[in-house]
């Protein structure tokens, strides 16, 4: 019942208490309020009070993922819903989108839930998820895709502890070329280097 709903049927109830007889005589219905929220009329009326239990949110604990592995799951899905615009998806479908993809690969009502031993594994289930937006990326905006590639290998990198020289190393030991610069290297072996070094632990 709405609120307007509710108003009328108290009047109603009001009027009908008034034009009651009593004893052959009219009476008007008398009466006082005080405090908030409060409903008094002179004749029956039941309202019904529905009470919602709201439940509390699950609790996070030890058994979850760390702070810096939540940290670096929200830095991914920022960054896959960056990509995924750039190859023309509509920005406020693609955040809950890609939670909703992270929630459902380990059945979590919050990505926050993810039991810790699947935490580096949520992560690299992320970033193998953004390496297949970059064909669609590398049609529309050659230059950004390339910018995306760089950026991530130098953070793969970064984070197994390597510096640029490791990297270069690298180039010549698995694509055989010999570069001081990663904008040296073509589309296939960009694409090739970012995908070997995303798959190393």
């Amino acid at each position: 019942m709405t609120e307007g709903e509710l108003k009328e049927k108290v009047a109603k109830a009001m009027r009908e208490n008034a034009e009651k007889p009593s004893g052959g005589k009219r009476h008007a219905a008398a009466m006082s309020i005080t405090g908030d929220h409060n409903v008094q009329v002179g004749g029956d009326i039941n309202i019904n009070h529905k009470t919602v239990e709201v439940m509390p949110p699950a609790p996070r604990g030890p058994e979850h993922i760390t702070d810096a592995q939540a940290f670096k799951l929200q830095e991914l899905v920022a960054e896959a819903v960056k990509i995924d615009c750039l190859a023309g998806a509509d920005r406020g479908k693609a955040f809950p989108r890609w939670w909703g993809k992270l929630k459902a690969k380990y059945k979590v009502p919050r990505y926050d839930l993810i039991p810790c031993h699947l935490g580096d594994e949520a992560i690299s289930f992320l970033q193998q998820e953004i390496a297949k937006l970059f064909p669609k990326v590398r049609r529309r905006d050659n230059a950004t895709w390339r910018k995306k590639h760089y950026e991530g290998i130098y953070a793969r990198s970064r984070e197994l502890g390597r510096d640029k020289a490791w990297v270069y190393d690298l180039v010549e030991q698995r694509i055989g070329k010999k570069v001081t610069s990663l904008t040296q290297l073509g589309e296939q072996d960009l694409d090739k280097l970012y995908h070997i070094i995303m798959a190393m632990k």
